[in-house]
């Protein structure tokens, strides 16, 4: 709780229009309506909130098997989370909730990450980056039935 009143108050509405913008711009990657960081109803022209347009995932890209991008802090951590779960490299065990390298058995995500993830972002956090996960989803799975359908 910050010690001055309303403070909270500003810091919760700041925090969530951070997060409403960069999931607005971070879904733009599968929209096919773009929303420009200017025409954003979440972006102030007195205090912006700024873009790094990154590939993302050091790890990825060295590796070479996958290539993201992302606009956001939130693209890259959504990109970060696919790539820990990766079902090549990594197991989901339901009676743990976690997944588990499948060569070493050593846990790769548990429960533990989520609750630290809850406490860093919070529930619109979060939300947010449901939000931006679904959309890669859908994504995803236009990609297969457009290939399925050549």
């Amino acid at each position: 709780m910050l010690p001055w009143y309303g403070m909270e108050q500003i810091f919760q509405e700041e925090f969530s229009r951070v997060f409403h913008f960069t999931t607005e711009q971070e879904c733009n990657l599968y929209s096919k309506t773009k929303i420009l960081p200017f025409q954003s109803d979440y972006q102030s022209k007195d205090i912006q909130i700024p873009l790094n347009i990154l590939n993302s995932s050091s790890s990825a890209s060295a590796s070479g098997d996958l290539d993201f991008y992302a606009v956001t802090f939130l693209g890259r951590l959504a990109n970060e989370l696919i790539l820990l779960t990766d079902p090549k490299s990594t197991l989901f065990m339901m009676a743990t909730s976690s997944w588990y390298d499948l060569k070493t058995h050593v846990p790769i995500l548990t429960p533990e990450y989520f609750r630290i993830m809850e406490n860093g972002l919070g529930v619109p956090g979060l939300t947010s980056l449901d939000k931006v996960l679904s959309f890669m989803i859908a994504d995803m799975l236009q990609v297969i039935n457009f290939a399925n359908i050549l």
